[in-house]
């Protein structure tokens, strides 16, 4: 019977958290992000994000349902109005937010030590 070592270790928790990742962005897009939409243009504001082709608008959401809307710059505020979004979220948005915004951190570590390291 093999040993699982560290290559394994890495792979599995990258790998996972890729498909927890790819699993919630879904959920996300297609609950919480057209939730909002829908919100912010019934109050007769534009949509944010006109031209979202990878979903990356998922990400602008997270960030102030997750954070505090103080952290944020002016050119942020521009893109998508913190207010707007805050005040149209649940807890089911936030502990969303929350495994969208942590499987893809470690999603993203996974894959810069594995560059640093010359895992691939």
């Amino acid at each position: 019977m093999r040993m699982i070592d560290w290559y394994d270790v890495y792979v599995y928790i990258g790998g996972f958290s890729l498909i927890i990742m790819s699993i919630a962005w879904l959920i996300f897009g297609i609950t919480t992000m057209r939730k909002l939409d829908k919100a912010i243009v019934e109050e007769g504001k534009p949509r944010p994000c006109q031209w979202d082709p990878m979903w990356w608008r998922a990400h602008l959401y997270t960030w102030p349902i997750i954070f505090s809307g103080k952290s944020f710059s002016e050119l942020e505020n521009r893109i998508i109005d913190t207010q707007d979004v805050k005040k149209n979220i649940n807890t089911y948005d936030k502990v969303l937010s929350w495994i969208l915004f942590l499987s893809n951190c470690i999603m993203i570590n996974c894959l810069l030590i594995g560059w640093i390291l010359d895992l691939y």
